[in-house]
């Protein structure tokens, strides 16, 4: 079978939240072995792809979906800002047609400097939906953006009489109003999505 990535094990996985560990007891295998497997370390045979499917849930059909441009509709800096994408930057990428509603999917880029600069060139996807706040996005990381027009990444937070954003390192920005908030479906590291935009081959042991 050709044309397969197996990280897009580990973007389907990760949509799901379903931990390696989960994955792992379900298989009967160890957590290096799916790790192994994610990052295309280690040969995988049709049967091990089948299990892998069947504890997702997953038709294997879906895993050889067509790609689908993806657009990069910003980027976030040091402070966790979402800033427009400058033009010289890439303005989409490539990505297996995997996700529900991938047509509704978009990316932010992370372009942060100094003690984090580690997370250059990540991808987190979301859904570019901008209508509100659905309930699943309080207390999970999101792409969200205030009413006064402000960006960021963060976890939106509410009690009784106000709203918050949670911010990385113990920063908090509290009593905002916000528009909308988008959960974060994955995060991607720049190898992830290299090997996402490569053809390659489903390997047998």
């Amino acid at each position: 079978m050709d044309n397969f990535n197996p990280i897009t094990l580990k973007l389907l996985r990760k949509q799901r939240r379903i931990s390696v560990a989960d994955i792992a007891t379900a298989m009967d295998v160890s957590v290096a072995q799916i790790h192994r497997l994610e990052n295309g370390e280690r040969r995988l045979t049709v049967d091990t792809l089948l299990r892998f499917c069947n504890v997702l849930d997953l038709d294997i059909c879906q895993l050889f979906a067509e790609h689908r441009k993806i657009p990069v509709n910003g980027i976030v800096n040091s402070d966790y800002e979402v800033l427009p994408t400058p033009p010289q930057s890439e303005q989409q990428i490539s990505l297996p047609a995997i996700l529900p509603g991938i047509n509704r999917v978009a990316a932010l880029r992370w372009e942060p400097s100094g003690h984090i600069s580690g997370m250059a060139g990540h991808i987190l996807l979301y859904y570019n939906h901008h209508e509100g706040i659905p309930e699943r996005a309080w207390g999970t990381r999101c792409f969200i953006a205030k009413r006064d027009g402000y960006q960021c990444v963060g976890w939106p937070m509410k009690d009784e009489s106000a709203t918050h954003i949670e911010i990385p390192e113990g920063r908090t920005q509290f009593n905002v109003e916000l528009e909308w908030a988008s959960p974060i479906l994955a995060v991607l590291a720049p190898s992830a999505v290299n090997i996402l935009q490569m053809p390659t081959s489903l390997k047998a042991e």
